[in-house]
């Protein structure tokens, strides 16, 4: 499995087969304080079968308007555009 976890990255697509682990005082998921200072609750997984389904999906480009003020040579001042010129 060492090699199928070299191949994993952030946003790849797992499916994870395995038992839920609850905390051992109380048999709930554990609770914790997340990075926003708020109580939160997660149960651990302990893994039995890890597949890789999918790759993480490129990054697709922002859309920028061919039409954008800033694509223009010249300056553009709205203030002393006149439409009837």
């Amino acid at each position: 499995m060492t090699g199928l976890l070299a191949q994993i990255t952030k946003g790849s697509r797992v499916l994870v087969e395995g038992v839920l682990v609850a905390d051992k005082l109380s048999g709930h998921p554990k609770i914790f304080t997340n990075k926003a200072g708020v109580a939160d609750a997660a149960y651990e997984i302990a893994a039995d079968n890890i597949v890789l389904i999918s790759h993480p999906l490129p990054k697709e480009k922002p859309f920028i308007s061919n039409l954008m003020k800033t694509d223009y040579d010249i300056d553009y001042d709205e203030d002393n555009y006149d439409e009837e010129e």
